[in-house]
């Protein structure tokens, strides 16, 4: 469609979901990327950001992005709902197409953070269990804890941390429900990222210089073109527009 005639209805379509494409968030494209059947997650990053900021950084999108795309979601199959009329007519259903692509991009954009969620869980688990054990061992050389402080509620296998304790190990699973639950999740299932801190990466984006100054076209591309993501200055495009937009809103209030 790319190639089409001019002013051909081949044409006219493709500048019409090149339009829509351009207003998608930048976050939403990111999460769409990510799919639900995730085999091998590798994390790339600039070596002088700590791995421990990109993790809290990642979980932090996902908890934002989570809420917004499922309402979001929620509110365009509901808005499609009746749109979806027009199909019987000879009524254009351009509304109608676009409403059922909004709602099933913010699925996938959900999907996409699920896949993500699911992918660090292993990790907190981890550290949970690690965590446990070294309380544990307190507790044998006689240490007492406060009965209402939160150590005694993670000895005590609390709802909250039973769900990750019993994904590690069946060692953490310490009642009989939550043995079968750990039956039912395999560890050598379970998607672990891989962090990989570059160097190369630190060279040509320097971290230190982002705060007040943006990345140039020229560096953006060298990214690109390391990694192979021929669109990346696409996507940075979008989200200077949309930083643009927040600093100067179309609409102020009084």
């Amino acid at each position: 469609m790319e190639l089409a005639k001019e002013r051909s209805i081949k044409s006219y379509m493709y500048r019409l979901a090149q339009a829509v494409l351009a207003r998608e968030e930048p976050e939403e494209t990111f999460l769409k990327s990510i799919p639900q059947d995730l085999v091998h997650l590798q994390i790339i990053h600039p070596s002088s950001i700590p791995e421990r900021v990109v993790r809290r950084r990642l979980r932090l999108l996902t908890k934002q992005r989570r809420r917004k795309h499922s309402m979001r979601m929620i509110l365009w199959a509901a808005t499609a709902a009746p749109l979806t009329l027009l199909l019987l007519t000879p009524i254009p259903a351009l509304p109608a197409y676009y409403c059922l692509y909004r709602a099933f991009s913010h699925r996938q954009a959900l999907a996409g953070c699920r896949s993500l969620t699911d992918a660090f869980s292993h990790n907190d688990a981890q550290q949970l269990q690690d965590l446990r054990k070294k309380l544990l061992e307190f507790q044998t050389a006689g240490h007492k804890f406060d009965p209402m402080g939160w150590p005694t509620k993670m000895l005590q296998t609390e709802p909250r941390y039973l769900d990750l304790l019993e994904s590690v190990s069946p060692e953490s699973a310490v009642t009989a429900k939550a043995q079968i639950v750990y039956e039912k999740k395999k560890l050598e299932d379970m998607v672990q990222p891989t962090m990989v801190s570059s160097a190369e990466l630190d060279a040509i984006v320097k971290p230190q210089l982002r705060l007040n100054n943006p990345i140039e076209d020229a560096d953006v591309m060298k990214i690109g073109s390391l990694y192979g993501i021929n669109n990346l200055l696409e996507h940075v495009a979008k989200a200077r527009k949309q930083a643009a937009g927040a600093m100067f809103p179309r609409h102020v209030n009084g």
